[in-house]
């Protein structure tokens, strides 16, 4: 998949076209749609060129129908037209001043009274969209009267919670460190008689508190903070504590173990990877380090979705709106892809297929060689497809494995016992089959499908097909003519097992198809079991 970035860019068409129209959010998140549209163009003509050339390409070829991915990309081309952006953009703007309450605030959505932490992101997010150059507070009437007034609320939000405590809090809660934040991107603005008190406080908490204390989330929000305030070497301490719990790979970046998903919305694992990107970035951290931080952002849109519109947004910024070289490339350059020296492409994406004569295979066939003409990474996948009987297929995949075992059920003393089915087993009408299926994912992985094939000698005992929590793996099982299909929401890193009973109807020597699991959206990762045979004698 040429140009990663790419795949994260397509978001933003789909943050233009949410249909949840009561949602404030829902509508800023429109509005950065289109003004991360105007930078990228302006910013970066690069993309515009990429997003056209590809565009053509893809009405060429009359494939949307068989291959679903191309359809984000004829999508992105037309969100990369230039005509009515002014007024797009004052459209939404205006959509989302509509819904700030008299108060200042934004309502979760509409019937709800104001909300601190919706009108904490829509605040934020117009700060950083200043910060990034996609917009000018100062010289937009609109933008500056709806800045002022949010700004006000979360002033008079949080001196009242201040005065309303009967002890003053002695650390820093991501609630406050998040106004702080905010805040501090508005420096020119006054605050109200008093309301500085609540401010000043939190203020002189995060002055005190150590390089050690607070969650990734409130450790990237700190740094970015201090920056605000002018106080670079205490951010620089806490970007070393950072540092020094990171983990770095080749092909995940550099990412952070204990950046997991919790129960609240300051333990995001994409939005504390933005943070930290933002953080780092302005510290003037090295392209490189900041370049493996994305690059494990990228990582996880390739095989898992970002989570929340939230975080989206949060992604699109720490990718879009930094220097680094991975989120802004400075070249429209080709991927070239040699097989045995034979140049096969060098389009900017999508799919090749090239198919050779039986002549022509050769070991040489097995050499492959990339090269990127730009300035960004790439990732692909290149597939052999060739024929082969049912029963010689070996047991192969890349990022997950599997293993499927036919047993007989048998009833003992103790009960239920299994025989496992080998090429010598011979079996009869009747008698009651269990497949057991064995996969494990070296990372975690979003809408996976389990195809699970049957011979034709066996039926299953079950029919039914639903949602089901087998072995404590939910996920949906539909029962087909001739397999059974597993879809899975999420496989999180780890091993797992399923098995479904099935009756023997035939007598007679039958093939055993090899079961499959492939993440839908990255089929780079897929696996395949052993095919194997059955016999049932009459």
């Amino acid at each position: 998949y040429p140009r990663p970035t790419r795949q994260d860019l397509a978001v933003t068409p789909r943050r233009m076209n949410y249909s949840q129209e009561r949602i404030a959010y829902k509508h800023y998140g429109k509005y950065v749609a289109h003004m991360i549209k105007a930078l990228c163009k302006e910013d970066n003509p690069t993309n515009e060129q990429l997003f056209h050339r590809y565009y053509a390409a893809t009405l060429a070829r009359h494939l949307l129908d068989r291959y679903p991915e191309i359809g984000a990309d004829s999508l992105l081309a037309p969100f990369y037209q230039a005509d009515s952006l002014a007024h797009v953009q004052q459209k939404w703007l205006g959509e989302l001043a509509k819904r700030q309450g008299s108060d200042g605030g934004w309502a979760w959505t509409e019937g709800f009274d104001s909300d601190r932490y919706t009108t904490l992101l829509i605040i934020k997010g117009i700060g950083e969209l200043e910060a990034m150059g996609c917009l000018s507070v100062a010289t937009n009437d609109k933008l500056q009267t709806m800045a002022q007034k949010g700004i006000a609320y979360l002033d008079n939000t949080y001196y009242n919670l201040y005065e309303q405590m009967s002890r003053k809090p002695k650390s820093l809660d991501s609630y406050a460190l998040h106004y702080l934040y905010t805040r501090c991107l508005f420096p020119e603005y006054a605050f109200a008689d008093g309301t500085q008190a609540a401010y000043e406080h939190y203020k002189s908490l995060l002055l005190k508190e150590k390089a050690t204390k607070g969650t990734l989330m409130q450790k990237a929000l700190k740094m970015l903070t201090l920056l605000r305030m002018g106080q670079t070497d205490k951010a620089g301490k806490i970007a070393k504590v950072v540092t020094e719990a990171s983990l770095t790979s080749d092909e995940m970046g550099t990412y952070w173990r204990d950046n997991r998903y919790g129960y609240g919305w300051d333990t995001h694992p994409i939005a504390t990877q933005s943070l930290l990107i933002e953080a780092f970035t302005q510290l003037k951290q090295p392209d490189n380090i900041v370049g493996r931080m994305q690059q494990w952002l990228l990582k996880q849109k390739q095989t898992t979705h970002w989570g929340s519109s939230i975080a989206t947004a949060q992604a699109v910024y720490a990718l879009v709106g930094t220097s680094a070289s991975i989120g802004r490339p400075t070249e429209c350059g080709n991927t070239i892809v040699k097989v045995a020296g034979e140049q096969l492409s060098d389009k900017t994406a999508g799919l090749v297929q090239k198919t050779w004569c039986s002549d022509a295979i050769a070991p040489s066939l097995a050499t492959v060689a990339l090269e990127q003409q730009g300035s960004t990474p790439v990732w692909g996948s290149m597939t052999w497809q060739y024929y082969e009987e049912a029963d010689k297929v070996k047991a192969s995949g890349t990022g997950l494995t599997l293993t499927t075992t036919y047993n007989k059920v048998k009833q003992g003393s103790q009960g239920e016992e299994l025989e496992r089915i080998d090429a010598n087993t011979v079996l009869t009408k009747g008698d009651r089959i269990r497949i057991r299926s064995e996969f494990t994912t070296d990372r975690t992985m979003d809408y996976v499908t389990l195809h699970l094939h049957r011979p034709a000698a066996l039926e299953p005992i079950s029919t039914h097909s639903g949602y089901t929590f087998h072995r404590t793996i939910p996920h949906y099982r539909s029962v087909e003519n001739t397999r059974t299909v597993c879809y899975f929401y999420r496989l999180n890193k780890g091993r797992y097992a399923i098995e479904h009973d099935l009756w023997v109807s035939q007598s007679g020597s039958y093939l055993c198809a090899p079961s499959t699991i492939e993440c839908m959206y990255a089929p780079a990762f897929t696996a395949t079991a052993e095919g194997t045979t059955i016999k049932v004698r009459e």
